[in-house]
């Protein structure tokens, strides 16, 4: 895509007339964030900013938040502060490389690739806790590769804060050192506690919430339940995701291509890889 072309998808996005896809999402992050600072009291929330521990779990999410992530990650990469231009550069980098080793790691799952994430994405507590009892070494083996959300930087900190996902944005913890004992040791600590991680359930609610945003405005295709994909792929190519949402409804995302896109535009270039 070139820099002109990707530039005009950018303005389309931000300048809609209307309620449009981003002002959408980030309405209903506003108002979760705001419920979520009067409901959490700092001393009983272990999170802090650094700690990064859940940042190695398999994150899904759906079309409209990738495209929330992708504006924010753009519209650093192409401004005019270098320094954060060559941190976004760096996170796209990093996307590509998160892609190619999670394809190598499923490489060597015992149960079939698709069938993993169709049924960790689903969002139904009881299935979800009967899927990992019966498969808790697949789902949790994930965690054994410590890899890293692209947008974190090397001190930990997210880079696409202010447009995390649902699963993010819902994930407090009331207990750190639970946090780290379940990357380091994650079958172990499942085993062990049934729920290794005390947190809040916010996120059912706030997915709850977003939908009725989106809704609103005609974006949702079906049950967005339904169609989640691992963050770095949503981030890759939100608009083909997003725009396959739309049309069709809930699809496979393992129909990816096998290769990773490259060619995003460079900023200190303007043209393709």
């Amino acid at each position: 895509m070139s820099h002109k072309k990707h530039k005009r998808e950018l303005d389309t996005l931000q300048n809609r007339g209307g309620p449009n896809h981003l002002s959408a999402i980030a309405h209903a992050y506003e108002h979760f964030d705001d419920v979520a600072s009067k409901k959490l009291s700092a001393p009983k929330v272990a999170c802090s900013a650094g700690c990064s521990h859940c940042c190695r779990q398999l994150v899904f999410v759906t079309p409209i938040e990738g495209l929330a992530m992708r504006f924010e990650l753009d519209r650093a990469r192409f401004g005019s502060n270098r320094e954060a231009a060559s941190a976004a550069q760096a996170v796209a980098q990093r996307t590509v490389d998160w892609i190619n080793r999670f394809q190598e790691w499923t490489k060597s799952a015992t149960i079939p690739p698709e069938q993993v994430i169709a049924e960790f994405a689903e969002t139904d507590e009881h299935t979800r806790q009967r899927w990992l009892r019966s498969a808790s070494m697949i789902a949790l083996s994930f965690l054994s590769l410590k890899l890293p959300c692209p947008a974190l930087d090397e001190n930990g900190k997210c880079l696409l804060y202010g447009s995390r996902p649902v699963s993010c944005r819902a994930y407090w913890s009331y207990d750190a050192l639970a946090c780290e004992r379940f990357l380091q040791e994650p079958l172990r600590s499942f085993i062990k506690k049934g729920e290794p991680i005390p947190k809040p359930p916010f996120e059912g609610r706030l997915r709850e919430g977003l939908e009725a945003q989106v809704s609103e405005i005609g974006l949702m295709a079906g049950d967005s339940r339904r169609f989640r994909l691992p963050l770095p792929y949503a981030l890759a190519d939100p608009w083909r995701w997003f725009a396959r949402w739309r049309k069709e409804g809930p699809v496979d995302w393992a129909e990816a291509p096998d290769a990773p896109p490259v060619d995003w535009p460079r900023p200190e270039t303007g043209k393709g890889q």
